[in-house]
């Protein structure tokens, strides 16, 4: 199947870059089972080996057939009746990843932000504009990137400024003094939250460019960043951070730069905007999927059909507390997750292997 090469690998990265930071501005120690946020350090820094290893099965399917998506590939390898249930797999899964950090945005506003706010009005808004995004297609959201993320970064630099005045160097403790076990939970959180991999496996073909240097600036710039966010919230709060759902609201509540006093809305700010893009990029991924089987037109319906879908169930989720409880419960997440970035495509690249192994037999 071919494409055009429609961005660049610096573009394909600012998105993932600002995708990543929905990740970033809400790790939460609650998330993770564990009050030792300090110890999520050294799962930021292990979470950088296990995402490369991870990663590699898509890379190299990409290398074996640069022109296909991770959908064209399964369809490819494994026949039009499997690769359609992979295809529906992937689709559910960009819905599902949609849907959660919606929910997860909506239980925030709905809990701490705005109680009285319309989660309504609010799911309707965002949605919306993603889809106008996602309708738009890759390019005018790889441009758009290139905008937020200066905004994102620039936002981001001063919030981590502000919070500097407000170090306590008693509230550091010493790193892994309980053990392993909630380091390896903050790894499985991180990990679970990587949808950007699954992101990369179907974007990649529309991508021109140094690749494997975006992808590792990449990987070091979003996980250099959740490691000084982590460094300053733990000086800045201390053990107040074991009673916080979402530690760097609560970080940004008490920062304070200048004139400028409490900046909790500058962390509202940089969520909504890396959420439209995160939605937008899952909506528009979705109808990929769609087109593998039903067409071009199909496709831009199925944008907002599947803006529905993740309506309905990010509401659903928010107005029912046994549903909204397994937004913070990692391991359903973390095995979903592994299996759309590593377990499907380490098939596919097997079964490649395999049927190249044989026609290189029968030739010789």
């Amino acid at each position: 199947m071919t494409k055009t090469n429609k961005i660049t690998a610096g573009q394909l990265f600012c998105m993932l870059f600002i995708s990543r930071m929905v990740v970033n501005v809400t790790y939460s120690p609650y998330m993770a089972a564990s009050g030792e946020m300090l110890d999520q350090v050294v799962s930021a820094c292990l979470s950088i080996v296990f995402m490369t290893l991870i990663a590699i099965p898509i890379y190299v399917l990409h290398k074996r057939r640069p022109n296909d998506t991770l959908v064209d590939q399964a369809c490819a390898l494994t026949g039009r009746f499997l690769g359609a249930l992979i295809t529906v797999f992937y689709g559910l899964y960009f819905l599902f990843i949609c849907g959660y950090n919606l929910s997860f945005y909506s239980a925030f506003v709905s809990s701490v932000m705005a109680p009285k706010f319309s989660l309504l009005l609010l799911a309707s808004a965002v949605l919306l504009t993603a889809c106008y995004g996602a309708f738009r297609g890759v390019e005018a959201l790889a441009r758009a990137s290139g905008i937020i993320i200066v905004i994102v970064v620039a936002c981001l630099v001063f919030f981590i400024t502000a919070l500097l005045f407000k170090l306590d160097p008693l509230n550091y403790t010493p790193l892994l003094y309980d053990g392993t076990d909630k380091m390896w939970i903050g790894v499985e959180q991180m990990i679970g939250r990587s949808s950007c991999i699954v992101f990369l496996g179907m974007l990649l073909p529309f991508t021109r460019g140094k690749v494997k240097k975006g992808f590792f600036t990449w990987l070091f710039s979003t996980n250099l960043t959740m490691i000084i966010l982590i460094l300053v919230i733990v000086g800045a709060l201390g053990d107040f951070i074991r009673t916080q759902i979402y530690p760097i609201y609560a970080a940004a509540s008490v920062a304070e730069l200048g004139i400028f006093k409490r900046v909790d809305a500058l962390f509202f700010a940089v969520w909504t905007t890396c959420l439209f893009i995160k939605v937008s990029l899952g909506l528009y991924l979705f109808s990929l999927c769609v087109k593998k089987f039903f067409g071009q037109k199909a496709a831009k319906f199925s944008i907002f059909i599947g803006a529905a879908a993740v309506f309905a169930y990010s509401l659903w989720t928010v107005y029912h507390e046994n549903v909204t409880f397994f937004i913070y419960q990692m391991s359903g997440i973390f095995w979903i997750t592994v299996t759309a970035a590593l377990a499907v495509p380490l098939i596919l690249l097997a079964i490649d292997l395999i049927k190249h192994g044989r026609r290189s037999s029968r030739e010789s």
